[in-house]
């Protein structure tokens, strides 16, 4: 209701094709299934469940009654339970796209520089401020630039983190750092 959204009861049923959805996400959801229940986890080293105190268990909590939402909330938990694990960022709908680079999009990204995780990529700086919010001050936000559906990023060359292989990528485009791999950052001239 405080939201402007129509869902008739406080637990709802969302029907998704497994066999449509990535690895990562199937995944995610069976490490939280309790029968039919997408439920927290207390724990990123065992498969236990967080439970009020009546012993019920803690559902997560889907801000809206969709499969992106329920992802989103996913993804909250996992944080709070393991918040390194390397996982594919969130990207705001709408980003433009890199002029420079097929298959990029540029937004502000929100990052840990230490752990080399890509958080987020958000549409405006007061989006991805709110979301590092979230997520705690060890992340940074940059303007940058993010190759959909992998964990490769480039920032602004005022937020340099470290050195890359400039062979790899043309002159004058800021080269990738590739999180899985723990490489970082630097501009290419």
């Amino acid at each position: 209701m405080r939201r402007g959204i129509d869902a008739p009861k406080s637990i709802v049923t969302i029907d998704v094709d497994p066999a449509a959805l990535p690895q990562e996400e199937r995944d995610l959801i069976a490490d939280r299934m309790q029968g039919i229940d997408v439920c927290e986890l207390s724990s990123a080293t065992q498969a236990s469940h967080r439970q009020w105190e009546d012993g019920s268990p803690r559902h997560v909590v889907a801000l809206e009654p969709t499969y992106d939402a329920l992802m989103e909330g996913i993804r909250d938990n996992q944080l709070e339970v393991d918040p390194f694990r390397i996982l594919t960022p969130r990207v705001s709908k709408g980003l433009p796209a890199d002029p420079k680079n097929a298959g990029w999009v540029m937004g502000w990204c929100v990052y840990h520089p230490d752990a080399w995780h890509l958080h987020a990529v958000r549409s405006s700086e007061q989006e991805a401020a709110a979301t590092q919010k979230k997520v705690g001050n060890e992340y940074r936000v940059a303007f940058g630039s993010y190759c959909l559906g992998t964990n490769e990023f480039a920032i602004g060359p005022s937020e340099v983190v470290g050195r890359f292989d400039s062979s790899a990528r043309k002159p004058g485009v800021l080269s990738v750092g590739i999180l899985t791999g723990g490489v970082k950052v630097e501009e290419t001239s």
